[in-house]
Parts: C-alpha cells; structure tokens; sequence
C-alpha cells in the first residue's frame, strides 16, 4: 500500500501533530457510490486491530481488511473553497463501487 502526501496536506500535518510517534492517523472508508469509495482521516492515539502504516514520518491505520482493497492513497489539504480540508482519495483501488451491495461490504 502506497501512501502520498501532497505538500499542502504535508504542511498541515506538521503544524498541527506535534507528537508523530505517538499520534495516528485512522483512515477509514465511510461509503461507495459509483464514483468510487469515499474515504475520510481521524486523529487517534489508539491502534486497537488496525494495520500501522508509516509514510512521511507519520503514522496511519487502517484495518486490516480496508488495506487489502487499496494500492495506493492520496491525501491532500483544500485550502479553499466548500470542500476545505483533508481530502483522502483511493488512487487505485480492487473496488468497482457502481457493482457493490450494501451486504457484500460491511461499513459501520
């Protein structure tokens, strides 16, 4: 699984984490609709079951079974507009949302 962090997101993490090794950042998939998963990011000091994944001198998580369905992950920072904030986009993904039942994938 790869991980990106554009600078925006990169600049922002930093001025906001100041303990890298003990914070983690939980992502996790909310929904799918046909244009793709939708995905979103928490701050955590917790790991529980979750896989840790190390990119850019931070600390992810994700379950275990959410980090086989993706490749690669993009996260960025919109510092304008509606959507202002993190932005966590699947790049290449095993998911074809359009053909996905609410039964075939479990989401809280």
């Amino acid at each position: 699984m790869i991980l990106e962090l554009t600078e925006n997101a990169k600049n922002i993490l930093e001025q906001s984490i100041e303990d890298k090794d003990s914070k983690f950042l939980f992502i996790k998939m909310v929904k799918y609709d046909c244009h793709g998963p939708v995905l979103s990011m928490s701050l955590t000091s917790k790991i529980d079951d979750n896989v840790v994944i190390k990119s850019e001198g931070y600390n992810f998580l994700m379950s275990e079974e959410e980090l086989t369905l993706f490749d690669r992950i993009k996260v960025d920072y919109e510092t304008e507009g509606l959507s202002q904030g993190f932005k966590v986009t699947p790049i290449e993904s095993s998911l074809n949302a359009c053909f996905i039942t609410d039964e075939e994938y479990d989401i809280d």
